[in-house]
């Protein structure tokens, strides 16, 4: 979630409320624009903060620490 939050890649809804899924389902249908948006920005925020090479440099901190 905080992915999605950090990078406005996509629309946080309550899992266990159909309701509110359905309701992020049509948005993102009736609106391409955003959806398109939200999938660059997800795909962005990959490359730049979440990829292998990355997490690979934290790992190896947390190790050193230890």
């Amino acid at each position: 979630a905080n992915f999605v939050g950090e990078a406005s890649a996509g629309i946080l809804v309550d899992p266990m409320a159909p309701e509110e899924i359905g309701a992020a389902i049509v948005t993102l249908m009736n609106d391409a624009v955003m959806a398109r948006e939200m999938g660059l920005r997800g795909r962005q925020m990959i490359f730049e903060k979440y990829n292998w090479e990355k997490e690979s440099e934290k790992l190896l901190q947390v190790y050193q620490r230890l």
